[in-house]
């Protein structure tokens, strides 16, 4: 919101264009968010998320009231234009801005996971000690994380801003921000189409239920998830794909070798069957007529019960063992 409230200051009291006052609002986010995030830095867990509740509800009670900063609070911004062009006046050409911009987020987005800088980011929240292993400046990837997020939430706020036509300072309480946080609970921390089914989620239970009825179905919901579906409604959309992705393969013929182990649901197998990579060692090829080796590499018959290191690597001819010399006359066997 205070990027948001950045824009409607520009565009307002300014004459700025709508085009660089969103600029202006990515780059305050961003900013904004590397002042939080480098004394975050030393705070993991839930208490960085309080840490992040708290801010939010300092901003809004005192940053964003009017009372406190009345020349940077516009409580009333009509729509600017947009590139020279009166086209944000009604809701509906509003709603499809917002649409398209929402879209190229969640693309830039997409191709960011998929890049270096994303699977960088990816490792260092999974398994922060591994990515130091790695070599991966881990303070580096966390503050990059969280100047994207600011920069994405400054041009969320800025829209916002344009669309409420002002900016009102009880938009974004805390119960807004638990909201948000049970968004990304239901819809799965790995998966960006989890996220818009979470928020899709959420809000139809405030839409369409009582306000009471609403908070316990999401908290319930959470609960249930968090147990049974921890990967959220993203890990069942994918487990769903993967299940009809499957019994196409199969109908066409197509599930085998590396498709049907991608594609197959997950089977435990029976107490009979023998699991992989537990079946017995293979047995060399023989050469020069030795005898038969064993699964352990041992001579099957020869009396030896300690093979030799090419008999019990399995390399090289295995020749048979040379006849014992005679004893000569009067010599006894050691006994």
């Amino acid at each position: 919101m205070n990027s948001g409230a950045t824009a409607a200051l520009l565009y307002t009291n300014h004459g700025w264009d709508l085009f660089p006052a969103l600029i202006v609002s990515v780059l305050v986010g961003a900013v904004v968010a590397l002042i939080i995030g480098v004394p975050a830095l030393r705070i993991q867990g839930p208490f960085l998320a309080v840490t992040t509740l708290a801010f939010g509800v300092a901003a809004a009670n005192y940053a964003l009231s009017p009372t406190f900063l009345p020349w940077f609070v516009v409580t009333s911004a009509p729509r600017p234009h947009f590139l020279g062009a009166s086209i944000l006046g009604s809701d509906r050409n509003m709603y499809y801005f917002c649409l398209i911009a929402f879209l190229l987020v969640f693309l830039g987005v997409r191709s960011l996971r998929r890049s270096r800088t994303g699977r960088s980011l990816i490792a260092t929240r999974d398994n922060e000690p591994a990515a130091r292993a790695t070599a991966l400046n881990t303070t580096r990837q966390k503050l990059t994380a969280f100047v994207l997020s600011g920069a994405i939430a400054g041009f969320a706020g800025a829209l916002f801003v344009v669309q409420q036509q002002g900016v009102d300072n009880g938009s974004f309480t805390a119960d807004i921000d638990i909201a948000l946080f049970t968004m990304v609970v239901i819809g799965g921390l790995n998966s960006i189409p989890g996220v818009v089914l979470g928020a899709i989620a959420v809000w139809s239970a405030m839409y369409f239920l009582p306000a009471g009825w609403a908070a316990l179905v999401n908290g319930g919901g959470i609960l249930l998830l968090l147990i049974f579906l921890p990967e959220g409604l993203g890990g069942l959309m994918y487990k769903i794909r993967g299940l009809l992705l499957y019994q196409v393969a199969k109908r066409r013929g197509m599930a085998s070798g590396t498709l049907a182990q991608q594609l197959a649901p997950e089977q435990t197998p029976g107490e009979d069957a023998p699991l992989r990579g537990e079946g017995p060692m293979p047995i060399p090829a023989l050469s020069g007529g030795g005898p038969p080796l064993g699964t352990n590499g041992a001579s099957v018959g020869s009396g030896s019960g300690r093979p030799n290191t090419a008999q019990a690597s399995g390399l090289g001819p295995i020749s048979p063992p040379p006849p014992s010399a005679p004893l000569g006359g009067g010599s006894r066997p050691p006994g």
